[in-house]
């Protein structure tokens, strides 16, 4: 009961327009990827922002250019990214969540598929803290020899 009181008076504290700008950055993040455009994929990132893979390798990265290095390896190795996304805003209008598919053909041969689920906190127009589930068979039988 207290907690559905509160959820309107919370929801509506958003001043400045972050949740419009939460789910725009998360739209970009999503854009970069299907375009395989390292630099935007770069700018929807803070420099000290965390993504977490709990169940998938490498598990944590910390800062902006570890987890640009780790898209710059994948955006080598596939080719055409397919995606399919839905964003939802939270409560703080500095979060979203969001599920996505994507389909991607192997260079060395193969299709990654995935899809997941993703918590992303984000300031402004930046990603500071990300927290993804996704499909860890699919993804180490796609890379785990790379």
């Amino acid at each position: 009961m207290l907690g559905a009181a509160l959820a309107p008076a919370f929801a509506s504290a958003d001043t400045g327009g972050q949740r419009r700008r939460s789910i725009a950055t998360a739209e970009a993040l999503y854009r970069a990827l299907t375009a395989k455009d390292l630099d935007a994929f770069a700018a929807v990132w803070a420099p000290d922002a965390i993504s977490r893979m709990p169940v998938t390798p490498p598990g944590e990265i910390h800062g902006r250019d570890g987890i640009v290095e780790g898209i710059g390896f994948f955006f080598m190795v596939v080719g055409e990214v397919r995606m399919t996304w839905q964003i939802r805003p939270l409560l703080n209008p500095h979060e979203v969540v969001s599920t996505w598919t994507m389909e991607a053909p192997l260079l060395a041969g193969g299709v990654y598929r995935n899809r997941g689920a993703q918590i992303m906190r984000i300031h402004g127009d930046q990603i500071v803290d990300n927290t993804e589930f996704l499909d860890t068979a699919a993804f180490l039988k796609a890379f785990g020899q790379q």
